[in-house]
């Protein structure tokens, strides 16, 4: 019979022990607005925590709560300047303008012997360019002809090319020129190709100049 008692008694026991698990983890506890609750004894000064939501404060306590979110405060003074950061890494290079004319091919320039003469140029604005001309000389007479062609910029030479026509009367040579030119200040600026001969009968058709304005030269 005592058995049967104690047996009883301890199951008892465990279902309280369950019962009171069992509400503790069913318990929100802060609550769902992140206030606490909690019930302080008027006599004694006992405190306990409770879930709000299911839990009220006995006649003998008084209600306490904390961790109350409260009425945001005005805006303060704007603080003073921060110190200047580290420059950034250099941005991609821009993009390139680019510059280009021809001589009309159906009227030629004629070489003047013992001159020189323009035979294609192109107005450009200040700044760096990459220059790049070509095109080609041609006997009209049968007779021999040293032809000298020179890039320019602003009448300053670029770059120089040599060629030599002999006794052909459809003889042709082609001459490619190649520089860089820097122009300070403001305002166009004029690059053009010139040549001269020392015989008659010498042509320049065909003649493209072609600039690249770049940020720097190298």
């Amino acid at each position: 019979m005592s058995h049967i008692i104690r047996s009883t008694k301890f199951w008892l026991v465990g279902a309280v022990v369950a019962a009171s698990l069992a509400g503790t983890a069913y318990a929100t506890i802060p609550g769902g607005d992140g206030v606490i609750h909690g019930c302080y004894m008027k006599s004694g000064g006992t405190l306990r925590v409770i879930d709000g939501s299911v839990t009220k404060c006995k006649s003998t306590e008084t209600s306490l709560d904390w961790s109350q979110r409260g009425v945001p405060g005005p805006q303060g003074a704007q603080g003073e300047k921060g110190d200047a950061g580290e420059p950034g890494p250099p941005g991609p290079a821009g993009g390139v303008d680019s510059f280009g004319t021809s001589n009309d091919s159906n009227i030629p320039p004629s070489l003047t012997p013992g001159a020189f003469v323009t035979v294609v140029s192109k107005e450009v604005p200040a700044g760096n360019y990459a220059v790049f001309a070509s095109g080609e000389v041609s006997l009209t007479e049968d007779n021999d002809a040293g032809v000298l062609c020179q890039l320019r910029g602003e009448g300053q030479g670029i770059q120089t090319s040599n060629s030599e026509l002999v006794n052909d009367a459809n003889e042709r040579d082609r001459i490619s020129l190649i520089g860089q030119v820097a122009f300070v200040g403001a305002g166009t600026r004029t690059l053009e190709v010139v040549c001269r001969t020392e015989a008659a009968g010498v042509n320049a058709p065909f003649w493209n100049l072609d600039a690249l304005k770049v940020g720097t030269l190298n």
